[in-house]
């Protein structure tokens, strides 16, 4: 690893925090669901925290253990998220039939570890369909004029989704290695877009908003 690789990697991981923080200041603490969305960034922080550890330390296989655990949590929390913010039920149902595949398809690589990739492919591509179409949903169905806090994550979502799942299909071959300053240019901007989207709730303050099915308007 480069030392520009290095480093980058170092900002991809603690960028996290710029949304986390965010979240924290604008008191998500008080308008669900967003708080286990802030739960989710802090879990994805300490999971990359210890794949440190676990790189420095040359564990592979405790490195691979957290790695294969994290890659259940994440595509069944943004599927879960994708479907409670959806209006559309046929969207609502089909997310939960997703988040099974995926599990299923997760218990699969536990005995054929080479599907990983295919995994990879499968659960990033379905999420950025899903959050796409959320995204022509929240932008049609919106009255106010400023964009509410859910489209910001469910861009995101998208983006980070729609921009990774050829790097990560590529996983475990050197192809993936040379381009894996992409997963990490990637995520920076992800973080950067969910925590401009709580950055910009915090022009109301909690007194003078409410929580929508969407994201935020005032009083």
């Amino acid at each position: 690893m480069t030392d520009a690789a290095y480093y980058l990697k170092i900002i991809s991981t603690f960028s996290v925090l710029l949304p986390f923080l965010s979240g924290l200041g604008l008191g998500m603490h008080k308008l669900k669901p967003y708080p286990l969305f802030l739960v989710f960034l802090f879990f994805g922080f300490l999971i990359d925290l210890t794949g440190w550890y676990m790189y420095i330390t040359n564990n592979t296989q405790g490195n691979w253990f957290f790695r294969y655990a994290y890659s259940l949590v994440e595509p069944l929390f943004y599927f879960w998220w994708i479907g409670y913010f959806s209006q559309s039920k046929v969207v609502v149902k089909l997310t939960k039939i997703f988040m099974l595949l995926s599990f299923l398809f997760w218990l699969l690589i536990i005995f054929y570890q080479p599907a990983f990739s295919t995994y990879y492919i499968f659960t990033e591509v379905s999420l950025a369909f899903f959050a796409g179409f959320l995204v022509l949903e929240i932008v049609e169905g919106k009255k106010e004029k400023s964009l509410p806090l859910s489209f910001w994550i469910v861009f995101g979502i998208f983006f980070y989704n729609f921009c990774t799942f050829f790097v990560k299909g590529l996983l475990n071959t050197q192809i993936a290695t040379d381009l894996w300053f992409i997963q990490n240019v990637v995520n920076i901007i992800t973080n950067l877009i969910f925590a401009l989207g709580f950055w910009m709730g915090r022009s109301g303050q909690l007194s003078n908003i409410v929580l929508t099915k969407h994201g935020f308007r005032r009083k």
